[in-house]
């Protein structure tokens, strides 16, 4: 009931109480949904007694199809930045699953409203303590990691990379810092070799599709 108000408001905005109640819907059932929608700050009552959508409404339905209950699943939007130094790469090793022990440059969600450049600065910050400059924007890679069969991982990548003056003294917990192609491949979260072999080479911003496998 909460998404046919909200496609009803969806289309046609404003409407009153009664042009958005359906036949055969008892008049307290309809009610007490349209309520929830108000208390979650999704429809807003205006001063002549018709509902809208609020901007958290609206913004909600952005990523919910009208002929779907729920939100659709979308691909997550990340930063990766590589960080180097005099010819080294420093890196992260993840700590969480499904790509527990694994390693990658800094990575981390965009924010709802934050550029990927402010994006990276922020996780750079975050995982390792560090404040940097703005970081150069060197290209976009969709990645899908495939794990039996099935789709695990797909993300887009808006990839950074920086030069540190001075690496951080100790080292943060979980870092690893190694020469470009050092390490084995299957230490790498699956995709990011061939990312870091972009970043690296990128003469001009370049858009890439990285499908990779993980391990079972």
């Amino acid at each position: 009931m909460q998404k046919y108000i909200l496609d009803r408001l969806r289309f046609d905005q404003p409407l009153s109480y009664s042009q958005m109640l359906p036949k055969g819907i008892e008049s307290s059932q309809f009610m007490y949904h349209l309520r929830l929608l108000v208390n979650q700050g999704l429809v807003q009552k205006q001063s002549r007694g018709v509902y809208t959508l609020t901007h958290e409404g609206q913004a909600t339905l952005e990523y919910m199809s009208v002929n779907r209950l729920t939100s659709v699943r979308m691909p997550k939007v990340i930063t990766y930045t590589l960080l180097t130094h005099k010819g080294q790469l420093l890196l992260l090793r993840k700590q969480k699953e499904p790509y527990r022990h694994l390693i990658e440059p800094i990575a981390g969600k965009i924010h709802f409203g934050e550029d990927a450049p402010a994006a990276a600065q922020r996780e750079v910050h975050e995982k390792l303590g560090l404040s940097i400059a703005a970081p150069t924007f060197v290209g976009v890679a969709d990645m899908l990691i495939i794990k039996d069969a099935k789709p695990l991982t797909h993300m887009t990548v808006y990839a950074h990379k920086i030069e540190l003056g001075m690496l951080p003294s100790p080292l943060p917990a979980h870092t690893v810092l190694a020469k470009p192609n050092a390490l084995p491949l299957d230490q790498y979260l699956p995709g990011t070799p061939e990312l870091i072999d972009a970043i690296l080479s990128a003469k001009q911003p370049f858009h890439l599709f990285i499908r990779a496998v993980a391990k079972s």
